[in-house]
């Protein structure tokens, strides 16, 4: 069970209105707007709709489950969150559909199937249609701390005593990936702990990217770094162990201490290191 706060379960001790199913629906309920399907699109609705002063309800054909009650079990997470039990599929059955079956509908559960846009493909978007809001740019946030663009890195300083690893023409700032080496999910830097944090699946990280707690196998990936004309440029990615030793890049879950170098070696099509 998760030890993250639920926003859940408080609102419901606060007094939002819920019906169970499992604990027998009324015959009859009066609203102005009656929403099928509790997902995206009917979320964003319904919020609409109820600042405007009507009386919404949302109707969904799944359980209310939230980050309480989620274990990490697999076999219990597609039969309770998934339609079909994350078997559904194309009627030729060629592609499956990973649809959410619970209050929240496939927001829930997307993370399973979404993925962050490659640089070189938001580089070719701008470049070719313009797009320039979604390439990564520098911008401080925290004192010593900052980000990229739309959440790619985390970005601060060379600080001899907390970085151990000797300084280079690449490290003179410390870019530190965003994705959690779990699965991928987003991490947040929260300044009052000095933690890298993951909240889908309670990943926890130091001020340096090094694990402290959950489930991830290895620290936060880093980026090269260079400094021109007094601006940081991000460069390439690159995997580190958990001496924070270069590697070549690793997917998230993929383990670089001892024998994980070994079983997980770097795709094919990644930028590679001499000998990693």
């Amino acid at each position: 069970m998760s030890k993250l706060p639920d926003p859940f379960r408080e609102g419901l001790a606060r007094g939002w209105k819920a019906t169970h199913g499992e604990q027998g629906l009324p015959s009859q309920i009066e609203c102005d707007v009656a929403i099928v399907g509790t997902g995206a699109g009917a979320g964003i609705t319904a919020e609409l709709l109820t600042r405007a002063g009507l009386d919404v309800v949302l109707i969904e054909e799944g359980p209310l489950r939230t980050s309480s009650d989620f274990n990490q079990k697999e076999s219990e997470a597609y039969r309770t969150l998934y339609q079909e039990s994350a078997a559904r599929r194309t009627l030729d059955g060629a592609i499956s559909i990973m649809q959410g079956r619970c209050v929240g509908g496939t927001t829930v559960i997307n993370w399973t199937s979404s993925f962050r846009t490659p640089p070189a493909t938001l580089a070719y978007w701008e470049q070719y249609f313009g797009l320039k809001d979604y390439t990564p740019k520098t911008i401080q946030i925290t004192d010593g701390v900052g980000s990229a663009g739309r959440g790619t890195a985390y970005i601060r300083r060379y600080n001899p005593k907390v970085d151990s690893q000797p300084l280079d023409q690449y490290n003179r700032f410390i870019a530190i990936s965003s994705s959690c080496m779990h699965l991928g999910c987003p991490v947040q830097y929260v300044t009052a702990s000095q933690r890298f944090i993951c909240p889908c699946h309670g990943g926890v990280y130091d001020f340096v990217g090094k694990v402290v707690g959950g489930p991830p196998v290895r620290p936060l990936d880093r980026f090269y770094t260079r400094v021109a004309a007094g601006t940081v440029f991000i460069g390439p990615r690159f995997s580190v162990n958990s001496e924070l030793e270069r590697f070549s890049p690793r997917d998230p879950g993929e383990a670089l201490d001892g024998v994980g170098q070994y079983l997980y070696p770097s795709r094919p099509t990644m930028r590679k290191l001499p000998n990693t």
